[in-house]
């Protein structure tokens, strides 16, 4: 019995390593691909129809990457004019990941209040209404703490950055949030599939 019970903890421990081996196997084949990605310089409902689901959004964020010549710092400006619809992909793909990564102090630190306001006119058009009003809850927590988030993102160091958390209380939006986060991906995809003539375009054209 003792030797059999300390083979099967080596059997155990044998597994776990396998396991983390095809995790970081997983992990490498997945980078790659994203790296490798197509990037789509012209949209058109043809183009759409042929985009996988699970490539979708990523394709739409891309596409708005390259229209705008990659000046994320300036998406504010410039990925509005664009239209309703990339703005709302692009707005509320930005909040999912910055939000999943930080919570909604995350969000407002590194892009500030008026991306948040596009997050939330977005998830209004693609028919989010739950995730419109826990923006919109987010937007009235950020105003009692805008002058201390502004301080920490003047000072740029991540010792302010972690500080601006103890002043901020979006711990509420942050857990509803998360209970609506999955719906996402899914309301993307389905306005982008039944809306496809908003996301026409072409690079240089």
């Amino acid at each position: 019995m003792s030797h059999r019970n300390q083979g099967d903890e080596h059997d155990d421990s044998k597994s776990d390593s396998d396991e983390y081996a095809d995790l970081e196997k997983d992990f490498e084949a997945f980078t790659t691909a994203f790296l490798n990605r197509k990037i789509y310089t012209e949209l058109n409902e043809k183009i759409i129809r042929g985009i996988p689901d699970e490539h979708l959004t990523q394709a739409i964020v891309d596409f708005v990457g390259v229209r705008i010549e990659q000046d994320w710092e300036h998406d504010v400006a410039r990925v509005p004019p664009l239209g309703l619809g990339f703005s709302a992909v692009y707005f509320l793909t930005l909040l999912e990941t910055e939000v999943n990564n930080g919570g909604f102090n995350q969000m407002f630190y590194n892009n500030g209040r008026e991306s948040v306001i596009h997050a939330r006119e977005g998830a209004e058009l693609v028919g989010l209404a739950g995730l419109a009003s826990v923006i919109a809850r987010a937007l009235e927590v950020e105003k009692s703490v805008r002058g201390k988030l502004a301080s920490a993102n003047e000072s740029g160091t991540i010792e302010a950055f972690m500080a601006s958390y103890e002043d901020a209380d979006f711990e509420s939006v942050d857990d509803d949030y998360s209970d609506l986060a999955d719906k996402i991906e899914g309301a993307l995809i389905r306005f982008i599939r039944d809306n496809s003539e908003m996301f026409s375009g072409k690079v240089n054209g």
